[in-house]
């Protein structure tokens, strides 16, 4: 497959330098790191790109332009100037959004299975990011603008260039197969806000899945680290450790038995945490992989399931009875983010939103039910 290249017309390369800066206060959270470290975690940039920004003498502790290895003392105010040297803006295309919510500050999207969240060398268009920015200029007319409206010129900040990677408005992620519910920022001080709320922890999210297998038990847990699988893995992308063995990143998830459904079930899931595919690989590690899933569920699951009792990873085993596959067929993995709950990042205000199972979801669901083939 060749390289993906993101083309946009002139008259859209509306460049994230063209931005105010934005000033954040340093938190607990980040005290005693260093600046490297603490950036991702108070402005939505990822490690390699907060390189780019502090190399390029974009950020400046109380006032004065520091390097690389500051460490943050409590009470520092730190500002960033959006970097200039991002990778290539990602062209505005008209890519239909189902908008749950919209106001000046944040866009709440249920988001359908198979639709990109932003561009990739798989996915070079038709993405979330493609289509936010044909919304916002649609919406405030901005198309063939010369520059962004300033908030220091009494403008609103709009985010009008997600680059490829997008660093800013798409504060979390959904997998390409994953349908439901995520919000993405308009504004710079939003986007600022809403990281610090996923980074946190501080927002909730709630999937259902529909499982191989049924536990025991009604409410189960697990809190295994999840690291990068080892290379030539049946193409599995990350694995569970255990919790002690201080390898991987801290990963808990809550689940709840909603339905037994034959040899299947449907779970409610609540990560505490934001990590790649983390309630795909938590359940199949626990012996329940999701129906569907090309990566984790199927053959894969049995050996997942092994090397977590090898390591100790599965130590609670009594809620587990093996599963069988499926006596239907889908063409994705029966994941779906039901609920999202954030704090509005102007207002403060408490918001739950929630979208329903979608059409090919229910069909699974029925399907489990009745143990007919889909076709």
């Amino acid at each position: 497959m060749g390289e993906c290249v993101v083309e946009e017309p002139e008259e859209l390369k509306l460049h994230l330098g063209k931005t105010t800066e934005v000033e954040v206060e340093a938190d607990a959270g980040v005290v005693g790191k260093k600046l490297i470290d603490a950036l991702p975690e108070l402005y939505p940039v990822d490690a390699v790109k907060a390189g780019v920004v502090i190399g390029d003498g974009c950020v400046k502790v109380n006032g004065v332009v520091v390097g690389h290895k500051y460490v943050v003392h409590k009470g520092d105010t730190i500002t960033i100037a959006p970097p200039w040297r991002m990778t290539s803006p990602v062209p505005a295309e008209d890519v239909p959004l189902d908008i749950i919510f919209e106001d000046d500050q944040v866009l709440v999207l249920n988001k359908p299975a198979e639709l990109s969240m932003h561009p990739s060398p798989a996915h070079c268009s038709g993405t979330v990011a493609n289509a936010l920015l044909f919304h916002i200029y649609q919406k405030t007319g901005l198309v063939g603008a010369p520059e962004i409206h300033r908030e220091e010129d009494g403008g609103d900040g709009l985010i009008t260039s997600y680059c490829h990677p997008p660093q800013t408005g798409i504060v979390h992620r959904l997998d390409i197969n994953t349908s439901g519910l995520c919000v993405t920022a308009k504004t710079f001080s939003a986007a600022v806000e809403l990281r610090r709320q996923f980074l946190g922890h501080l927002c909730q999210k709630e999937y259902m899945a529909l499982c191989h297998g049924v536990p025991k038990e009604s409410h189960f847990r697990c809190d295994c680290n999840i690291t990068k699988a080892k290379k030539n893995n049946n193409g599995i992308k990350m694995r569970c450790v255990p919790a002690d063995s201080g390898i991987g990143k801290i990963a808990v998830t809550e689940f709840e038995l909603v339905e037994r459904c034959g040899d299947h079930s449907l779970v409610r899931c609540l990560p505490h945490q934001g990590r790649t595919h983390q309630i795909r690989v938590h359940l199949a590690t626990l012996g329940f992989p999701i129906v569907g899933d090309r990566l984790y569920g199927s053959a894969h699951a049995p050996l997942l399931v092994e090397r977590a009792q090898e390591t100790g990873a599965h130590a609670k085993k009594k809620h587990v009875r093996a599963w069988k596959p499926a006596f239907f067929e889908t063409k994705r993995h029966m994941l779906h983010a039901r609920r999202l709950r954030f704090s509005h990042p102007k207002t403060g205000e408490e918001r739950v939103y929630e979208a329903g199972l979608p059409a090919d979801f229910e069909a699974a669901l029925q399907a489990a039910r009745k143990s007919l083939r889909l076709f």
